[in-house]
C-alpha cells in the first residue's frame, strides 16, 4: 500500500477530502488496479459519483469496505433517545455522503 501524500488539513469538510481524492485519481486513473475506500471515511462519494454519471471511468475496480453505523446513527444509539436530531451540518453531510457512497 501506498501513501501518496494527498494532505486534507485539519479543517477540511468531508466534501472538499471527497474532491480532493477525486481529483487526484482524475489526474491518475490508469495507475491502479484496485481502489479501496472505507464508508466511514466519506472520501469516496465524489469518485462513485462522477463514474455513475460518466465523467470519470477509471479501469480499475473500486471496492467499498462497509462500516456497521454511519456516525449519525452512533450519536442516535448513545443518546439512548429514539427522538434525538443529530443538528451538526458536518455531520449530517459526512452521514450522507456515506449513506450513498454505500
Amino acid at each position: 500500500m501506498t501513501d501518496f501524500g494527498l494532505d486534507f488539513g485539519s479543517n477540511g469538510t468531508p466534501e472538499s477530502r471527497s474532491h480532493a481524492v477525486y481529483q487526484f485519481l482524475l489526474s491518475r486513473q490508469s495507475e491502479f488496479a484496485i481502489i479501496h475506500f472505507t464508508s466511514s471515511s466519506g472520501v469516496g462519494y465524489y469518485p462513485l459519483l462522477a463514474r455513475k454519471q460518466g465523467l470519470f471511468s477509471p479501469k480499475s475496480k473500486i471496492v467499498i469496505g462497509l462500516d456497521i453505523l454511519t456516525q449519525g446513527s452512533r450519536e442516535i444509539l448513545e443518546s439512548e433517545n429514539p427522538n434525538y436530531l443529530v443538528t451538526d451540518v458536518v455531520t449530517l453531510k459526512l452521514d450522507f455522503m456515506q449513506q450513498k457512497s454505500v
